[in-house]
């Protein structure tokens, strides 16, 4: 990427692009959502990374990027169920997975060790990676 030498060369020029890099990664995570269905936390985490190397902890960028997440998800899913393309079974059953799992996370996000939960982060993006490459190769 162009601005790739200015997050150690010139911090004050690459500060001011971080506000245009986050709106455009968020048009960028919307896109992909909606269009993949893909979890916005698996991409945001990603996406949200480049721009705010040294300033989003683990644990912040976890809750920065779930706070994303449910405003997006919301209107994903209201426009699946306006054109009539929502499963509901399916739905609560990911709910009652996905809502303890949130809560759990948020409350281990905070205590484990950074590093941990970078390799624990770089685990599932990997397999996240990799179950998306073999659904599209096949």
């Amino acid at each position: 990427m162009p601005w790739d030498g200015m997050r150690t060369s010139d911090s004050d020029q690459f500060k001011a692009l971080q506000a245009p890099l986050t709106v455009q990664s968020g048009t960028a995570l919307g896109m992909l959502v909606t269009l993949t269905s893909v979890g916005a936390v698996a991409l945001g985490t990603v996406f949200l990374t480049y721009p705010y190397p040294l300033r989003l902890t683990p644990p912040r960028l976890f809750a920065s990027d779930i706070v994303h997440a449910i405003p997006l998800a919301i209107i994903a899913g209201v426009d699946h169920l306006l054109i009539g393309n929502v499963d509901f079974g399916l739905l609560g059953n990911l709910l009652l997975g996905s809502i303890p799992a949130v809560v759990v996370g948020a409350m281990l996000s905070a205590r484990l060790p950074y590093m941990l939960l970078r390799g624990l982060l770089a685990m599932a993006l990997l397999l996240i990676g990799a179950k998306l490459w073999w659904t599209l190769t096949l």
